[in-house]
């Protein structure tokens, strides 16, 4: 299942590729230090574009100016042999000049990587990544209904067709969501485009895990109140910026 899991995202025929990518096309063509070449020849057992969007085989209009190219998105799966730097093989793929969506797999498991790119000032034939999400590993042949009604939400046709950014941050949206519903026995679904919101949440999480340890910490009884208010302003922040989901 993990090997199928972008062929359920009901993308159009006409999109379809399916075409080998070499490890040696990267390891010549990028500028690759000697430890990322080792990962990438080591840890890697295919590399395939399975799907090609662009205007000419879907209705989606490109978006092309000083700062942004998405002219097309591809859907690339990658199969690992080994999972230890699946993170760093990401960073190498993502130097692909284009939008990517990528897939790694690792026998059962699966994780998907999206990262929202600029393009390069110096050099416009380059696009630089601004910043990556992953999901968590997820099991194929054991997933939850928030799993599996994660990928529903990734299929073609829950996303916005108003342009090539539109849509490829709606599906960033919906893993940035399903990554802070981790700890939720429901999924979080964003009604829109809101990614400010969910980096918001994300925020928050991260601040109240630390102000928790710093209560922890803390011996001196004044201080600790102190510190308890200010979870509390926290805890209060993230419930709104939720709500606004």
């Amino acid at each position: 299942m993990s090997k199928e899991m972008l062929h359920t995202l009901q993308i159009p025929i006409a999109c379809k590729v399916d075409k080998k990518l070499y490890k040696k096309q990267f390891l010549e063509n990028f500028s690759l230090k000697p430890d990322e070449k080792k990962i990438l020849s080591r840890d890697v057992e295919s590399i395939t574009l399975n799907y090609l969007l662009n205007k000419e085989n879907i209705n989606i209009e490109p978006i092309i100016n000083k700062e942004l190219d998405y002219s097309e998105i591809a859907f690339i799966q990658v199969e690992l042999s080994d999972d230890k730097h699946y993170k760093k093989i990401s960073c190498i793929l993502q130097n692909i000049p284009y939008m990517v969506i990528l897939v790694l797999t690792y026998h059962d498991n699966f994780c998907i990587n999206i990262s929202p790119k600029r393009v390069n000032q110096q050099d416009s034939t380059k696009l630089l990544v601004e910043d990556t999400y992953f999901t968590e590993w997820i099991d194929s042949t054991n997933m939850g209904e928030k799993e599996k009604i994660f990928l529903q939400t990734l299929e073609i046709q829950n996303q916005s067709f108003s342009n090539f950014e539109h849509f490829y941050l709606d599906m960033l949206n919906k893993l940035i969501a399903f990554n802070l519903s981790k700890d939720s026995e429901t999924l979080i679904i964003p009604r829109e485009t809101n990614k400010e919101a969910l980096d918001t949440i994300s925020i928050l999480e991260e601040q109240i895990k630390e102000s928790k340890s710093k209560i922890q910490k803390e011996s001196h009884f004044s201080d600790k109140v102190t510190l308890n208010i200010e979870l509390k302003v926290l805890y209060d922040r993230l419930s709104e910026v939720k709500d606004s989901l």
